[in-house]
């Protein structure tokens, strides 16, 4: 991941089949806890079709058991 990149607006109601591997995806707890969401995986765990809330609404965190971490999408410069 590139230094420092500002996060993209993106509406949540957006499919992550529109967005590809130039893309990244980091979820963030209210704990602090961050991690990276890889398009394909969410793609294929998930399906095609499922919005940005949609994952939110699936995600969970490990170390405190928060629901509904925080999105924020991130394109890689080349």
């Amino acid at each position: 991941m590139p230094q420092d990149p500002l996060p993209l607006e993106v509406p949540e109601t957006r499919s992550i089949a529109t967005l590809d591997s130039t893309f990244t995806i980091i979820a963030e707890c209210v704990c602090g806890h961050r991690r990276e969401l890889h398009t394909l995986f969410l793609r294929r765990r998930l399906g095609a079709g499922v919005t940005i809330a949609q994952v939110r609404e699936k995600l969970r965190c490990h170390l405190c058991q928060a629901r509904m971490p925080a999105i924020r999408v991130y394109r890689e410069s080349a």
